[in-house]
């Protein structure tokens, strides 16, 4: 059973992601780093590895979108329907 602090983490992880709140993603990556229920590698492997796998696939879908590897490229900022 995960403990208080590792529950709180989980739910400003999750929090912040779907409201888009930065400040309580930040706060609940930051109280995964401080777990104590998790060894050193295991707290890096998620807290570091995983966003940036998560950025690097990110990245790599608006490059492609950009060049129009795949789909067309995205319409330029401010661009909208008539």
């Amino acid at each position: 059973m995960p403990g208080f602090v590792d529950a709180v983490a989980a739910a400003l992880l999750v929090g912040g992601a779907v409201t888009g709140q930065w400040l309580a993603a930040l706060a609940g990556w930051a109280l995964a780093w401080t777990s104590r229920r998790l060894s050193r590698p295991e707290v890096q492997g998620t807290v570091l590895v995983v966003p940036g796998l998560v950025a690097g696939g990110a990245l790599l879908w608006l490059w492609g979108r950009t060049e129009g590897r795949w789909a067309s490229p995205s319409p330029p900022a401010g661009w909208a329907r008539r």
